[in-house]
């Protein structure tokens, strides 16, 4: 029987509607699973030995690339298919290449591999959405999937705040071994006391690694319930009441958080929404005039803000704008040497390079979203993001009239109940594999079985409690009812931009569920404000092979470069982790050959060979990781880390030289690595004594004094810092105060003696 063309048509309608709902469903149930997993910000997406998360975000990237892929697929083979223009795709390309050009000049190329597929999987999953959320009741959804998981992170937050903080504080006081040992933290050091002082902060963080990221989370959630509730009050007021009750929950969580930049971001948006509420009028005649003069204004403040740090070397804000303003000159000095960029999760490499020294910590990230991607993609880069921002903001509601627009009655009913099913199921399933309990020979099988159900059960109670809030909100009702773009855009825009002014001195835009919320939430933006407006594609039988050609291409290069490698490097690191050094050594090495631009196996198998020369005092083991460490450094040689452990390894080899001539060799080595060390990192106490102490036994006594004077005017500058943030607390030295006696004795000596 021959099947006629109407037939046709609608079973290809019929394919695509399905394909479309359930790459939503993925997409939405992915952004939910992020949100209630603490996954590390960007910058160390492979720096860590800890690699569980690195690999979890790497998984999950996999499947938001597959997504979009097998999207494009059937749409190719189709031939002819309807698409939003987006106005995002030129951005969108210009910073791929950006991020091609940062990963070749990477000095750890790994880590910019993996931090590059972790940020553009977002990207193009939110491209996805674009031609995806064809109705309002698919962008409501959008909006409740982003609220519920707040609303579980509010509940998580909650709970720090009455009782978890609080209980951890007692658990520490009673014992502290037991938190600092396994940090391989030293009591009374100065990361003691780091530690010390986010401990008694009671920080706020829901399921994300900072208060500033769980409120930069909750703040895109809390427009989300906004513009939900501006499209429901046309309908009907009373049927808001429930995504009303959502909202206050959400806001609740923000608030909790205590995070000064969101809370400051959500004044200023809720600032903008509500002259807008006024003033909608007057602002739609002059909304270009408008946007000219808010980039003069931000312009001015910005060279405002400069102005006055160059001239007081602080700004007003106490400790934390002072701290930020050393991160922000210190990065403007890198962005300045390096124009193209230093590449991906490369930054906490090269700013010990450019930090002042009496600054107290050392940073993977400026605290500004600005001056980060300037950093590690190029002034190209940052370009590139802000065309990828700009142009589909100006081409969607800047160059054109707010419209009103109908929709016939559409129901989707099964959405919400799918995406709470299958976001239940993942839920239940992956959370515990990404965030095991750790139960001691101690925990009975109740406090097992609570903490289980505390912490994998309670998250889907509350999220699927929070989707009942807007279930009943999900259909557009009546007949040809009106969605006006104006309130509901409007409150999404200026979601945005108390967002963005957040991360202006903050990195939570880079945490990876905050980061996919931001595109899910930009996009849906603009998908709303393109409704109705699709245009058609036609692609040709050659240009349809050569495009599905290139994408399989592409996709086997992305599974052998990018995800197997660190599946591999991952299970080494486990076994290095879980067993016996006999069985770690050939799994780390196995993991060196197999990935040939990692340097973190070779740097985890040298310091297990230190470790076993602790125990069994065999020089073969110091040779071995010698071995290692060079392995490491052609690898990243901008990494400080790996030339100091060389450094301390031939120290140790010089201290067991069998002969004068052999101690002295390894002593040159240590002294030449050491000093390759200070160059990447000048600012170090412990890297000036090591030259100091290295140079004096050589009898280089000029050297030696230079950085052992090095080491007292170091250290005398951080504690005045130390002495003007905190003029109440005891000074704690960086480098130890025996060290810093030892530096100053010996300084007194031979000057004394030169």
């Amino acid at each position: 029987m021959t099947r006629n063309p109407t037939q046709t048509i609608d079973i290809r309608k019929t394919v695509t509607g399905i394909l479309d709902v359930s790459l939503l469903v993925v997409i939405l149930v992915i952004a939910a699973l992020r949100a209630t997993i603490t996954e590390g910000p960007l910058s160390q997406a492979a720096t860590r030995f800890d690699l569980a998360s690195p690999v979890f975000s790497l998984t999950v990237s996999t499947i938001l690339f597959a997504a979009a892929m097998i999207w494009l697929f059937i749409r190719l083979w189709q031939g002819a298919f309807t698409w939003k223009p987006t106005f995002a795709i030129l951005g969108f390309l210009l910073f791929a290449a950006a991020s091609a050009v940062s990963i070749y000049i990477a000095s750890n190329k790994r880590a910019a591999i993996n931090s590059v597929a972790i940020t553009l999987a977002p990207v193009l999953a939110g491209l996805l959405l674009v031609q995806i959320l064809n109705t309002s009741a698919r962008l409501k959804v959008v909006f409740a999937v982003l609220a519920c998981a707040a609303i579980v992170n509010a509940w998580q937050s909650g709970t720090q705040l009455f009782s978890d903080n609080q209980l951890t504080i007692a658990e520490y006081e009673k014992d502290q071994s037991s938190f600092l040992t396994p940090l391989g933290i030293e009591p009374d050091s100065f990361e003691h006391m780091l530690f010390e002082h986010r401990l008694y902060s009671k920080d706020i963080k829901g399921f994300f690694t900072t208060s500033n990221s769980a409120g930069s989370f909750t703040l895109l959630a809390f427009f989300a319930c906004i513009a939900f509730i501006s499209m429901k009050m046309r309908e009907s007021v009373t049927r808001a009441i429930p995504v009303c009750i959502a909202a206050l929950c959400v806001l609740f969580g923000l608030i909790i958080t205590k995070s000064k930049g969101a809370i400051g971001g959500l004044l200023f948006a809720s600032a903008m929404f509500i002259v807008y509420v006024f003033f909608d009028g007057w602002i739609k005649r002059h909304k270009k005039a408008i946007a000219v003069i808010a980039v003069l204004l931000i312009v001015i403040s910005c060279s405002g803000i400069i102005a006055y740090g160059v001239k007081n070397d602080t700004l007003p804000g106490g400790n934390s704008m002072l701290v930020r303003w050393q991160y922000w000159s210190t990065t403007a000095k890198l962005i300045a040497a390096h124009p193209f960029g230093i590449g991906p999760a490369n930054f906490s490499y090269y700013y010990p390079g450019y930090k002042v020294p009496q600054a107290l910590e050392t940073v993977s990230d400026p605290h500004n979203f600005v001056l980060s991607i300037a950093a590690q993609y190029g002034l190209f880069g940052l370009a590139a993001f802000f065309i990828l921002i700009a142009v589909p903001i100006y081409k969607s509601i800047l160059s054109k009239d707010f419209q009103i627009v109908t929709e016939k009655k559409s129901s989707i009913p099964g959405l919400s109940v799918l995406v709470g099913i299958l976001t239940a199921v993942v839920l239940l399933f992956v959370r515990p594999f990404a965030m095991p309990i750790t139960a001691t020979s101690q925990s009975s099988n109740q406090a097992v079985l609570f903490a289980a159900i505390y912490l994998y059960v309670f998250p889907v109670l509350i999220f699927c409690g929070g989707l009942c809030l807007f279930a009943v909100n999900l259909e557009v009702t009546g007949k040809d009812k009106a969605i006006q773009r104006d309130l509901t855009g409007a409150a999404m825009l200026c979601g945005l931009a108390g967002f963005f002014l957040h991360n202006l001195i903050d990195f939570a835009i880079f945490e990876p569920a905050v980061w996919m919320a931001l595109w899910i939430y930009f996009f849906a933006m603009v998908a709303y404000f393109n409704y109705g407006n699709e245009g058609s594609c036609a692609v040709g039988s050659c240009k349809k092979w050569i495009f599905m050609g290139a994408a399989v291409v592409l996709g086997c290069l992305y599974v052998a470069f990018v995800f197997l490698p660190r599946l591999e490097v991952a299970r080494a690191v486990a076994i290095a982790t879980e067993k016996p050094p006999q069985y770690a050594h050939p799994a780390l090495a196995k993991a060196i050959e197999k990935d040939r631009f990692d340097p973190l196996p070779a740097a985890m198998d040298g310091k297990l060979y230190l470790q076993q020369y602790q125990e069994l005092k065999d020089k073969k083991l110091l040779q071995n990781a010698v071995g290692d460490f060079q392995i490491a450094i052609e690898r990243n040689r901008a990494d400080f880390a790996n030339y100091e452990s060389l450094a301390n390894t031939y120290l140790q080899l010089a201290q067991n030289a069998p002969n004068d001539s052999e101690k002295r060799d390894f002593y040159t080595s240590a002294l030449k690595n050491y000093e390759l060390a200070a160059d990447r990192y000048p600012g170090s106490t412990r890297l000036r004594l090591g030259i100091a102490k290295t140079a004096q036994i050589l009898g280089n006594k000029e050297l030696a004094i230079a950085n052992y004077r090095m080491v007292v005017e170091i250290e005398d500058a951080y504690r005045e810092q130390f002495r003007r943030m905190y003029p109440d607390r005891k000074i704690v030295s960086r480098i130890g105060e025996a060290n810093y006696k030892i530096a100053q004795k010996q300084l007194a000596e031979l000057e004394q003696g030169m």
